[in-house]
C-alpha cells in the first residue's frame, strides 16, 4: 500500500466543458450533494403563483386609487403589513436553501466585494441621470411623468421610518426571492442552457 496521500478529486457526470445549470449551481453554492426537495418545489409554486396571485385580491381595482383613497393610518397599517409579509416569504426561502443544504450561497449572496460595490454606486449614478434625462425629455414634449408614488410616502417622522423599512425590506427580500432563488431553482428544474427564459418568468 502506498504512502503517497492523494488528493480528493470530484467527479462529475458531464463532460467537462458541457456542465448543465445543476452541475453549474452545485459549484457556485459549495454544495455538490444538492439536489430539489419538497420545499423547492413548494417554494417555487409560491413564488410563481402565491405571490403574484395575492395582487387579485383588490378586485381588479387600480390599486393606486386604492392607495390614494387611503388614510394615513390605514397606510401605516398597510406598510407595516407589507414587511412583515414579505420577511416571511424571504424566511420561507431561507428555510427551503436550509433544506437544500445551499444557505445563503444558494441565492446568490456573497462576502462584501468593493468591486461589486464599486459597480453598484456607478450604476445607481448611471441610472439615475438616464431616468432623469427621459424625466426632462418626457416633460418637454408634453408627456410628464406623473409622480405616482408620492402620495404612498408618508409625511409624519415615523411613517417615512416605516416607508424606508418597506424600501430596505424591497431591496433584500425581493431579490432575494425573486433573482436569487426563483430564477436558479427555475434554470435548474427546467434545465435551460441560458438566463433568459427563467430572467423572463422572474
Amino acid at each position: 500500500m502506498s504512502d503517497t496521500p492523494y488528493d480528493r478529486e470530484t467527479v462529475f457526470p458531464e463532460p467537462a466543458g458541457q456542465a448543465g445549470p445543476l452541475i453549474e449551481y452545485k459549484v457556485a453554492s459549495r454544495n455538490e450533494n444538492f439536489s430539489p426537495h419538497f420545499f423547492t418545489y413548494f417554494t417555487l409554486a409560491f413564488l410563481l403563483l402565491g405571490y403574484p396571485g395575492l395582487a387579485l385580491l383588490g378586485g381588479g381595482e387600480d390599486p393606486l386609487k386604492l392607495l390614494a383613497d387611503m388614510s394615513p393610518g390605514v397606510l401605516i397599517v398597510l406598510l407595516l403589513a407589507t414587511i412583515a409579509f414579505q420577511w416571511a416569504s424571504f424566511f420561507l426561502v431561507l428555510w427551503t436553501t436550509y433544506v437544500e443544504k445551499t444557505g445563503l450561497a444558494g441565492l446568490g449572496f456573497t462576502p462584501f466585494n468593493k468591486v461589486y460595490l464599486a459597480w453598484t454606486i456607478a450604476f445607481l449614478l448611471v441610472s439615475n441621470l438616464f431616468l432623469s434625462g427621459v424625466a426632462w425629455v418626457l416633460g418637454k414634449v408634453g408627456m410628464p411623468m406623473p409622480g405616482e408614488i408620492a402620495f404612498l410616502i408618508p409625511q409624519d417622522a415615523f411613517g417615512r421610518v416605516i416607508w424606508v423599512a418597506v424600501s430596505a425590506t424591497a431591496g433584500i427580500c425581493e431579490e432575494a426571492m425573486f433573482r436569487g432563488y426563483l430564477m436558479t431553482r427555475l434554470r435548474i428544474l427546467g434545465k435551460f442552457k441560458s438566463w433568459v427564459i427563467p430572467t423572463v418568468v422572474s
